[in-house]
């Protein structure tokens, strides 16, 4: 434990134990992200959450009700921790999450039972009347692993996700949320940033690929008050260190993923979403032709479900869904030579399929405002 764990393995490095900055980072009210402040209890505000990889989440009004915003770098490098949320009137306990690098020069091993964490903190326990602890939820740190070769159990977990927001409550069977009464929610604390970058993947059973437990959501506002946010999820990336042998990666059912700010994913030849997975981004558009030319599958196991309802999906190459896999956003675009739907699509604004042999079977529902679906080649709908 401690705010900052840095290993450099020269050969190899295992890990079957805890490596934990959890509640190390900023403290409340301070770092690159911090919370707003809440003020006095006389027409009192509630505090923001502090932010990282994801916005932290605004109070429920006054000076304090807008995100607090996201800062640094995911995507190269990792080298900062999460900020605190806002302060409230003293005790408080939103710290941000710290940072962990591991690096091992040649191997890394994660064993099943390994947790690596840089959460923030719950800005403190609710409580039904009066209370202490009442700021923003603290930030999720950062955690960035770079090896050669990664070897890891599906049940190998790294968590960077931000705190809860707490609240004041001055009555107890009074509700005094409105204009100059003094009872306030504080908004959560958002999620930090995750990098796994390496050369080859490996799963514990010997298959190529890295399937491991990632939870990089932003924490819950304080419901007592309405109006209080909850923070955003962090931002994730992986990379594939060898371009002419490109990484597997595959995204759990108990994965938390689904608020992120960013994902990012280079090196990469195949993503799969396995069974009742959810990959959602909140900002920006996940568009897989961003991924760089070693991208080449994207598998959609059963209940799996991908989402972008900001500015949308871009899905392309060899894409494989199962019937019951679901694609939302605001916009759905598919480029592909053979796609085959046999699940849901359904976009706000545009549903945009081109490719040249394009089978709408009857098992698919596609919904959107515009549907536009082009054929170089055959078109076949029986849904």
């Amino acid at each position: 434990q401690s705010q900052k764990i840095k290993i450099h393995a020269l050969d190899y490095l295992e890990v079957n134990g805890t490596i934990d900055t959890n509640g190390r980072g900023h403290a409340p009210g301070t770092g690159p992200g911090e919370g707003c402040d809440c003020s006095g209890t006389s027409g009192g505000r509630g505090a923001s959450g502090g932010a990282h990889g994801g916005n932290g989440g605004a109070s429920d009004r006054n000076d304090c009700s807008v995100p607090t915003d996201s800062y640094g770098d995911g995507i190269s490098s990792i080298e900062t921790m999460g900020s605190g949320g806002g302060k409230c009137h003293g005790d408080d306990n939103g710290y941000g999450g710290g940072l962990i690098h591991l690096k091992s020069d040649n191997k890394m091993v994660l064993g099943p039972s390994v947790i690596i964490s840089a959460n923030g903190n719950d800005a403190g326990t609710q409580s039904s009347l009066w209370g202490t602890r009442r700021g923003g939820g603290g930030a999720g740190g950062g955690i960035w692993l770079s090896t050669n070769t990664l070897i890891a159990s599906t049940t190998s977990k790294i968590t960077a996700k931000g705190g809860n927001g707490n609240y004041y409550r001055s009555h107890s069977t009074q509700n005094y949320c409105y204009g100059s009464n003094s009872d306030f929610s504080s908004g959560g604390g958002g999620g930090g940033r995750v990098l796994i970058e390496t050369t080859s993947a490996i799963m514990a059973d010997g298959t190529n690929g890295l399937d491991i437990v990632i939870e990089l959501n932003g924490g819950s506002r304080a419901t007592y008050c309405s109006g209080a946010q909850n923070g955003m999820g962090g931002s994730l990336t992986f990379r594939g260190l060898n371009v002419n042998s490109p990484i597997d990666v595959y995204i759990s059912e108990t994965s938390i993923v689904s608020d992120l700010s960013d994902v990012f994913f280079e090196g990469v030849k195949a993503i799969t979403l396995n069974s009742n997975a959810e990959l959602y981004t909140v900002e920006r558009s996940m568009d897989f032709r961003s991924y760089g030319s070693t991208f080449e599958t994207f598998i959609m196991a059963e209940n799996s479900k991908l989402k972008n309802h900001i500015d949308g999906v871009v899905l392309i190459k060899n894409i494989q869904m199962h019937s019951t896999s679901t694609v939302e956003g605001s916009t759905v675009n598919i480029n592909t030579n053979s796609f085959t739907c046999a699940n849901n699509i359904m976009a706000s604004n545009l549903v945009n399929i081109t490719a040249n042999d394009a089978r709408i079977k009857l098992s698919a529902t596609v919904q959107s405002q515009k549907i536009k679906i082009h054929a170089l080649d055959y078109l076949e709908v029986n849904g």
